[in-house]
């Protein structure tokens, strides 16, 4: 037979074994050493891995080429090198997974416990949540035996033939130890000539692109897709003497063939200092766990900025009607800046203003303001190379004054119907005026007391006082204070007559209903013209004690009670209260919480478009006795809203696997109780994935 043509036949043979990728099988690839060949081999479905685990494969190797002669009858070369080869029991792992963390992550997928989310009234569910296990399970240890060579050997994923010959050329072809009449598996086969020697390429066109302390790496993954499974992106900080991994893990594209830019990979890097020179290449790894030629080295520094390093003002204080500004940089940072600047303002709100004309060069730590204020508030700002700028804290600089202002003057005042008492008082000259303090007594015998929480800007105040009282009077005294808290004397005491009193009329109620879990009150404005408020009381039917809900302003002409209990029967009392401090007789209404079974719309639900997970995820919060679970409804596309899923009480999350790319979903919840009471839809989620 001609070698050529027998070549031909063989990769026709080869074609044939490999399977379609929706057909049951084990896929194959090899290779040749100088004294073995390596074999790699994965079944095509998680079905396929579950199976072959229990039974094992069968490794088989048929000579076709004997010393430039092809081998008329193939069977009759045919060896088996690997018989029932099984993943290691669990008690075998522990060491090796100790060392290796792929083979860790291998041991996890092959006997870690499961965390499937089952329903146990949806079958259908239950199947499906099974099934996305059984497919991460199975990708997982695909993919780690990609990355490590002990975790493919111990998962019965990995062979070495080490008994080939020279001038020979083989056909290796993987099947299942025993196959299952139900669910046939079709075999592997790879052909393998060990003179053919495979050169591992370096990744190319290899770019960095630094930042503040960082770095992203690119590099084109087009080239070597069907050699490279994963990368290594190893830097040096050592001027290129020596490379280390910057992660402990390989870097492994996952972005689809069919996005914009795919043959490209990026990785982003984190620099512990800019201002020096980093080197960064990129490593392939193959499938059988070696390690490619690496790339051309590629180089860059850091760009340093100012921002976020703060000029720590340590000194700002008064020297001799100046202030004195003194500031600290870190010498490490000082390359990043041009120079300093100082800003001052009368108040920690601002407006800072600047002081010097021109930039403070880097070399100087310090500043003297010549013309302050009493009270000066100082920030010094540095300014980036790279435009960016940071600012310190303000710090306080006040002037020496104990000279206090003089007394208010020329206080008068009155009270209103409603309790009101305006007063008001010449303002005082003083420019370091900070404001005033009032101080209130019901007699001249007795001690006055402040009443104003702060220091009031204005010469001008107005205080409430109670008309329900047989002291006709009340006593005012005003006292100023400037900018280092020195005190006036009192002013002279203003007294100020109250007006009579009159309580305010009644406000009936005009409805009184229960509504869904809440029970709706409306009652007529009140007539009296001084109303300060209402005040809402509720008491159990029976109970004499009462409980304020709830004070309204006074053009609140409704109340909303949520807080009550389905099926209880409840007394409310509203009561009208004037600016004077009177009140009204209470309107009187009885009401039972009536239960219509629907409960409060969800309103509280969080989304997130994962696409590197391939995944949608909601969160949401909602406490109610009783709660069953909750009702997932969703859509896809164009196609209806219907239930998706039922959510056990106790979970505040779902996440959605089950998707599309380039799909609109719209997501509803609804909490179903175990009376058979129900919540409103919530509102419409619309997610593009």
């Amino acid at each position: 037979m001609n070698y050529y043509k027998a070549i031909s036949l063989l990769v026709g043979l080869l074609i044939t074994l490999r399977s379609e990728s929706q057909t049951p099988g084990i896929k194959v690839i090899a290779r040749a050493k100088e004294d073995s060949v390596v074999l790699r081999w994965g079944p095509t479905s998680a079905l396929v891995w579950e199976m072959a685990n229990k039974v094992g494969y069968v490794v088989k190797r048929y000579t076709v080429v004997r010393q430039g002669e092809v081998v008329k009858d193939a069977n009759q070369t045919r060896v088996i090198i690997g018989n029932q080869i099984k993943p290691w029991p669990l008690e075998k792992w522990e060491n090796i997974a100790k060392k290796d963390k792929y083979a860790a992550i291998a041991a996890q997928a092959l006997y870690g416990k499961s965390f499937t989310l089952t329903n146990p009234s949806t079958n259908a569910m239950q199947f499906a949540n099974q099934s996305a296990e059984r497919d991460n399970r199975w990708s997982f240890a695909l993919f780690t035996a990609d990355q490590s060579v002990s975790a493919a050997t111990c998962m019965g994923l990995r062979l070495v033939d080490r008994s080939i010959r020279k001038n020979e050329k083989y056909l290796y072809r993987i099947t299942v130890f025993q196959q299952n009449k139900n669910y046939p598996i079709d075999s592997g086969a790879v052909y393998v000539d060990p003179s053919e020697k495979l050169e591992l390429p370096p990744p190319e066109e290899v770019k960095a692109e630094f930042g503040d302390q960082s770095v992203m790496i690119q590099w084109n993954t087009l080239y070597h897709e069907t050699i490279y499974s994963s990368y290594r992106v190893e830097r040096s900080d050592d001027e290129g003497k020596t490379f280390k991994p910057t992660d402990e893990l390989s870097f492994t594209s996952a972005r689809p063939t069919y996005a914009a830019n795919s043959h490209v990979s990026y990785y982003l890097d984190s620099i512990p200092q800019n201002n020096k020179v980093y080197f960064y290449r990129v490593v392939g790894v193959t499938p059988f766990g070696e390690m490619g030629q690496p790339s051309e080295v590629v180089k860059g520094v850091g760009l340093g900025s100012a921002n976020g390093v703060i000029a720590v003002v340590t000194i700002a204080e008064e020297r001799n009607g100046t202030a004195y500004i003194e500031w600290k940089y870190p010498a490490e940072n000082l390359m990043n800046i041009k120079g300093f600047a100082i800003a001052r303002a009368a108040s920690t709100k601002g407006p800072f203003i600047d002081l010097n004309t021109k930039i403070i060069e880097v070399g100087t730590n310090s500043f003297i303001d010549k013309t302050p204020g009493p009270i000066n508030y100082y920030v010094v700002r540095a300014f980036g190379k790279d435009g960016k700028t940071t600012t310190s804290f303000p710090y306080m600089v006040q002037l020496e004054d104990n000279t206090p202002p003089s007394a208010p003057m020329q206080l008068k005042g009155s009270v209103s119907k409603q309790g009101i008492a305006t007063i008001q008082w010449a303002p005082n000259k003083e420019t370091d005026l900070i404001g005033y303090r009032v101080f209130r007594a019901n007699s001249l015998n007795e001690e006055f007391v402040q009443i104003t929480k702060d220091v009031i800007k204005e010469p001008i105040f107005e205080d409430s006082v109670t008309l329900n009282t047989l002291t006709r009077k009340v006593f005012y005294k005003v006292i100023a204070s400037d900018l280092r808290y020195n005190l006036s004397d009192y002013s002279a005491p203003l007294a100020l007559e109250r007006p009579d009193i009159i309580p305010p009329s009644q406000s009936p109620f005009t409805l009184s209903e229960s509504k869904g879990t809440a029970i709706y009150l409306r009652w007529e404005p009140c007539s009296s013209e001084d109303i300060s408020n209402y005040q809402i009381f509720r008491s159990n039917m029976g109970d004499t004690a009462r409980m304020l809900l709830k004070e309204l302003p006074k053009d609140t002409t409704s109340y909303r009670d949520g807080a009550v209990q389905l099926g209880k029967r409840y007394k409310y009392q509203l009561v009208v209260k004037d600016s004077t401090g009177l009140f009204s007789k209470p309107s009187v209404a009885v009401v039972t919480c009536v239960d219509y079974g629907v409960r409060p719309a969800i309103q509280e639900i969080l989304t997130k478009v994962d696409r590197e997970g391939k995944r949608i995820i909601l969160q949401w919060n909602y406490k109610m006795e009783g709660l069953k679970g909750f009702q997932l409804y969703r859509s896809a596309g164009e196609s209806p809203i219907r239930l998706y899923q039922f959510i056990e009480p106790d979970k505040i999350q779902f996440i959605d696997r089950e998707i599309r790319a380039n799909t609109k979903y719209v997501y509803q919840l609804r909490a179903v109780f175990k009376g058979g009471a129900e919540s409103e839809m919530s509102q419409s989620l619309t997610l593009n994935y």
